[in-house]
């Protein structure tokens, strides 16, 4: 059967790389017409059984990560569950580099054959609605002036920072005493001026560490819409996945509905594509939102996901 999967983001790719599990489908990846030009990232996650593909591709890890607020800190621990973090550009190309070696196609969406029988799968980005809660940051990887980060452990969630414009908390990934990623993440209904996110970076490094930036390395920005999704084509069922998007602490599972097949939280039947359902979710789906080719993507957004109390995911 030919099944073609709209979309080539890490949820579409990461099944593609497991085509020779779907020895009854013949796979092409379709690149949607008008879509953003891909931009690298970081996608965070978790260790977990049917992501060593990822681990593989990872860039750093750490067995322990911290919660942080005024009156206290928490500190979490697995060594089995660790949390990576990756490129996404790494990540897609060794996820195309297997699929091709499985005989996936990669073709563009006009140029599809529609008079030949196939099933297609939207992969795409749902649509958020109006005035929707709104998870949105903007991260830097930097230098600083003087060893001040301990590297064995990532803070999630430190909600030490001005409060004025909604939940606001810093995401730090540690690389070294002296080099991390660190982001300013919001839950609002608008979207902040980047001089907002770059002065919470600048003034908790300095109040929490008493560190200057001195290089700037990387910069990306994201938006993730909290409220109700919408898919792209209604027409056009979507694999059905649990992701674990990137941003980190949190944690959602997207309920994914077609207008002609039923769907549940725990089942979804496509005529001749239960298979595919089935190594979707096996394969922990990655995709999401997350940078700044997201917010293009849907005024923003990436793929389902949220932060949520130490579960992670891809964004």
């Amino acid at each position: 059967m030919k099944t073609h999967i709209l979309g080539d983001g890490v949820a579409a790719m990461m099944l593609a790389s497991r085509a020779d599990e779907l020895s009854h489908h013949d796979i092409s990846i379709v690149h949607p017409q008008g879509a953003p030009i891909a931009r690298d990232h970081m996608l965070g996650f978790w260790n977990m059984d049917g992501l060593e593909s990822a681990v593989e591709c990872s860039r750093a890890s750490w067995s322990k990560w911290a919660v942080i607020t005024d009156t206290g800190k928490s500190v979490m621990h697995s060594e089995k569950h660790a949390y990576h973090i990756m490129h996404k550009a790494n990540y897609l190309h060794s996820c195309r580099e297997i699929a091709e070696q499985n005989g996936v196609a990669f073709i563009e969406e006009n140029h599809i054959n529609d008079e030949e029988e196939s099933q297609t799968f939207d992969s795409r980005p749902p649509r958020a609605s109006r005035n929707a809660m709104l998870q949105h940051f903007l991260g830097k990887e930097v230098e600083v002036d003087k060893p001040v980060f301990d590297a064995s452990t990532a803070i999630l969630m430190d909600f030490r920072v001005d409060q004025s414009q909604g939940m606001h908390f810093i995401y730090l990934l540690p690389y070294s005493p002296t080099q991390a990623l660190v982001e300013s993440t919001l839950f609002t209904t608008t979207v902040s001026q980047r001089e907002y996110y770059l002065k919470a970076i600048e003034d908790y490094l300095m109040d929490h560490y008493g560190a200057s930036i001195t290089n700037v390395i990387h910069e990306e920005q994201g938006v993730i819409p909290m409220g109700t999704l919408s898919p792209h084509d209604s027409n056009c069922p979507r694999p059905r996945s649990k992701c674990w998007c990137d941003s980190p602490s949190q944690w959602i599972h997207l309920r994914v509905h077609s207008s002609t097949n039923s769907a549940s939280d725990t089942s979804y039947k496509t005529r001749k594509a239960t298979s595919i359902q089935t190594t979707t979710q096996s394969g922990r789906c990655l995709d999401g939102f997350g940078s700044t080719d997201c917010v293009e993507e849907l005024a923003f957004a990436r793929t389902e996901i949220v932060r949520t109390n130490g579960f992670s995911a891809f964004w």
